[in-house]
Order: structure tokens, then C-alpha cells, then sequence
């Protein structure tokens, strides 16, 4: 089996996979939870135990039950999880913090911190999905990072934090350093599909969301792109041992 879970963007996801002309192959083998939104990750969300991982809050606890009928993460199961929510960039490129300070080689009227400052932010910031993703890792279980969409850096939640050059610094330097972090750990990272953005790593139009005030999410053609670069790795790495799993890899 075949889940994948997280923040708001799994929504995405589950849209472009519904575009799969084959996706019937998968008979019931993929299961998708959004359990989001991104800020319920950013304090402590789960317990570990020998048994496996617990969602701690209500509302996360609730809505991974309701996708994927299991009340938590099972040490010893043969699922392979998708978790999406450790390159969501949106809290730190939102921060009130960017009206006084500017990312690394951003010179402006602001006061530029250091890349080692920026990484420990951006580690700070993210600690409660390091320490989740170390759960899986201790428990033996199958996990694998999914990304966001990129930026959009015309979205109006940045519009008066930082200028478009910082937006796309701090972008840049949140996705790189988590990037590392996670493929330090030992887990694989599945980025953005290419061609789904400019040469400022700003989402194309074409994969913009269809409610033109939702500035943050893609599309489900976005959704699909990225469904199958997931299935792709999946099936190259023989990750899931179901074989129906595998079939639309042919």
C-alpha cells in the first residue's frame, strides 16, 4: 500500500492522480490523506513508541483516519508512506520578521543575515517534521519526502515582507537546506517535476491553482506531473511490494 499524507498541497496530488488515464491499475493500492494545514505541523504533532507513530492532535489524528482508515503508523507494516509538508516554505516566506531583516546577499535597507543564521532558522523552523521523519527512520518504516509546488512570488500573503529578489533568496535557501537535511537522514526527495517553472524557480501559469485567489497551491495538472515522478520512483526502487502498484510503471 501506497500512502501519501500531509499538508494541504496531497490535495493536489490526489486530483492529478484522478487525471492518470490508468490509475484504475492501482485498484485501491493508493490512499491519500491531507491532514494538514502546514501550521499544525510546525509545533509537536506525534508520539513514538515501539508500536509505531501517533498523531497527537484531534484534527491531524481525525483526518488521516478518514484517508486512510488506520488510526496512526504501525512499526513493522510493509505501507510505503509520501509525506508531504518538509518543503513548504509558505510560514517562512510569510514571516513579519523579513519587514526588518533580508536573507543572505540581499544588500537593501534592511539588515542581512548570515547563510548559518538563515540555515538555523530554516532548521528551527521545520525541527517538528525532522524529528517526525527521524520517527520513521528509528521504526524501519518506508518513507519517502514529496515536494510543494514552487513559489509563486506574486502571491499577495509576501507582498509587503521582503522584495521578489529576497522572496525567491529565502525560497532557495529553505528548500536547500532542508534538501540536505532530509537526504542526510537517508531518505529520498521527490522535487518538482521540471518544466512546471521559470528560471527563477517561479511556478509557471499554466500550473497555477483554478481559484484565481489561491495564491499558494497548484493545479491538478501540477498534481499529476508530480504523480507520477512519485510512481515513477516507486516503481524504480521497488518500494511497495504490492505489484499492482507497479503496473503503471510498464
Amino acid at each position: 500500500m501506497l500512502i501519501i499524507f500531509g499538508d494541504s498541497h496531497v490535495k493536489s496530488l490526489k486530483s492529478g492522480f484522478d487525471l492518470l488515464p490508468d490509475r484504475a491499475a492501482y485498484d485501491g493500492a493508493v490512499k491519500f490523506a491531507p491532514i494538514g494545514p502546514f501550521p499544525r505541523f510546525l509545533t509537536p504533532f506525534f508520539a513514538k513508541t515501539s508500536k509505531g507513530i501517533t498523531f497527537t492532535k484531534g484534527s491531524l489524528r481525525r483526518l488521516y483516519l478518514e484517508g486512510t482508515g488506520d488510526e496512526g503508523i504501525d512499526a513493522g507494516t510493509d505501507n510505503t508512506y509520501v509525506f508531504s509538508a518538509p518543503l513548504n516554505p509558505l510560514g517562512l516566506l510569510c514571516n513579519d520578521d523579513w519587514n526588518h531583516f533580508s536573507p543572505p546577499g540581499i544588500l537593501d535597507k534592511r539588515r542581512t543575515i548570515s547563510t548559518a543564521v538563515m540555515e538555523q532558522i530554516v532548521l528551527q523552523h521545520f525541527n517538528p517534521l525532522t524529528s517526525f521523519l527521524k520517527a520513521f527512520i528509528e521504526l524501519n518504516i518506508r518513507c519517502i519526502v514529496v515536494s510543494g509546488p514552487p513559489a509563486r512570488f506574486d502571491n499577495v500573503l509576501m507582498a509587503r515582507k521582503a522584495s521578489v529578489e529576497a522572496r525567491r533568496k529565502i525560497d532557495e535557501v529553505c528548500r536547500a537546506t532542508m534538501i540536505r537535511t532530509i537526504e542526510n537522514l537517508g531518505l529520498a526527495v521527490i522535487p518538482p517535476p521540471k518544466g512546471t517553472f521559470d528560471e527563477y524557480s517561479n511556478l509557471l501559469p499554466q500550473y497555477h491553482h483554478e481559484r484565481r485567489t489561491d495564491y499558494h497551491h497548484a493545479n491538478s495538472d501540477f498534481g499529476m506531473l508530480l504523480m507520477k515522478d512519485i510512481l515513477a520512483h516507486i516503481g524504480a526502487t521497488k518500494a511497495v511490494p504490492d505489484r499492482k502498484v507497479a503496473t503503471l510503471q510498464k
